[in-house]
């Protein structure tokens, strides 16, 4: 399978949604044949030194993400119970 990527994959990074460390995907990507993997944790890039350095000792190519939300304003968004 080894031009097969997975480009949505939460580390240890993604508080609540990721278990894998860098170096476990890294790991398992190299022993699925696989060329690439990325890392694409919500609301930031912290794990992506620890990924990098994983990837090239496993001679995966790293692909770097982060999954962010967007809202219109957050001055306008409002919360009922929260007013005053």
């Amino acid at each position: 399978m080894t031009d097969f990527v997975h480009l949505h994959c939460h580390s240890e990074y993604s508080l609540l949604d990721g278990m894998s460390t860098p170096l476990d995907i890294a790991a398992v990507a190299s022993s699925n044949g696989q060329f690439a993997a990325a890392i694409t944790d919500h609301g930031t890039m912290g794990g992506v030194l620890k990924f990098q350095s994983a990837c090239d000792s496993f001679g995966v190519r790293p692909l770097f993400g982060v999954e962010a939300y967007f809202v219109p304003s957050v001055g306008s968004d409002s919360d009922s119970k929260y007013e005053r």
